[in-house]
């Protein structure tokens, strides 16, 4: 997977942060968020993350193969040190994607599901929702909220086509979510009733 990677330095030396980064997979889907912190042991890399209620912190993206979460650790780290933009290359090619989705059980919501994409069986993308609006379903990234209160995406595709092939994907894994969830509902009932 290709994977450049941009980097905007922090300048306050009392602070562990010390850069955030964004990384883009094979030009297609940018990830931002990516944090360089320095410790007495060291510098290290961070994935995107958030602060569940129950005071618990989860990735939102993540690599979960040692060689992908090599690749983006040295990427983001040559970046820092070069104070310039890296890109490590290997074949080009399409990112493959398996989804996963959960509808949403409450029917009157416009929030209809959450997803979960896996992108070339190496990086996962979490907090995906799956809405339904006035023009149709739609995607809505992770997202964080910044000091100024504003909404901003973790991730996101790059290109129209990859939008399109994302939306497509998710949208589809969600129909037939609900189609499966819908056709168990209706052999339970079935079952129920073949026993009275």
């Amino acid at each position: 997977m290709n994977i450049t990677t941009r980097i905007t330095k922090l300048d306050n030396p009392e602070s562990k942060l010390k850069a955030l980064a964004t990384v883009v997979l094979n030009g297609n889907f940018a990830v931002g968020g990516i944090k360089v912190i320095g410790t007495e042991k060291g510098m290290y890399v961070a994935m995107p993350n958030h602060l569940g209620k129950d005071n618990q912190y989860y990735d939102d993206c993540y690599p979960v193969t040692a060689e992908m979460r090599k690749a983006i650790n040295t990427a983001v780290m040559t970046a820092y040190e070069n104070n310039d933009t890296a890109v490590i290359k290997s074949e080009p090619e399409a990112i493959a994607m398996k989804v996963k989705v959960l509808p949403n059980n409450n029917h009157d919501s416009n929030l209809k599901g959450f997803a979960q994409i896996t992108m070339d069986d190496c990086f996962v993308v979490s907090g995906v929702k799956v809405f339904d609006g006035a023009n149709g379903m739609f995607l809505q990234m992770p997202q964080y909220k910044n000091s100024a209160g504003e909404y901003k995406n973790i991730a996101n595709p790059v290109t129209k086509e990859f939008h399109d092939e994302l939306n497509n994907k998710v949208i589809d894994a969600f129909k037939n979510a609900v189609t499966a969830t819908n056709n168990q509902q209706e052999a339970k009932a079935a079952s129920t009733a073949i026993k009275r």
